[in-house]
């Protein structure tokens, strides 16, 4: 994993890719509706996998993985905007302005909030030693 963004884009291309819905559990089954041919004519029915336990979960992802994309996507555009926010207060007013150490104050509080969230990402992105 490069970054957290180039995860999150590879993440969401594989939901993108994954067969559309609606999902739906049925029995220990995952469903979606489909339309197929016989050869013939075109037929809706349904396809279903069998999954068991995993069933909810499956069907779930379909649409919590994209949502999910997005929040972490949110989490790092709050990063980026304490980042942007911490380069100016570093930029103005300057050594020897009477709110100087206001800025500098400012600019730690910025860096802070932007590391802890990078941080937390990061952590929660990087894979670890049980994950299968």
């Amino acid at each position: 994993m490069s970054t957290a963004r180039d995860y999150l884009a590879a993440v969401q291309q594989r939901a993108d890719a994954a067969a559309g819905g609606p999902w739906y559990e049925r029995e220990g089954y995952v469903c979606r509706d489909a339309v197929y041919s016989d050869g013939e004519e075109f037929v809706q029915g349904i396809a279903a996998y069998p999954v068991g336990k995993s069933a909810e979960f499956i069907v779930a992802a379909r649409t919590d993985v994209p949502r999910l994309v997005a929040a972490l996507g949110a989490a790092l555009d709050l990063a980026e905007w304490h980042e942007t926010k911490a380069d100016k207060a570093r930029l103005y007013p300057g050594p020897g302005h009477e709110n100087a150490l206001v800025m500098t104050k400012s600019a730690a509080v910025h860096d802070d909030a932007a590391r802890r969230l990078r941080a937390a990402i990061t952590d929660a992105l990087t894979p670890k030693e049980n994950d299968s």
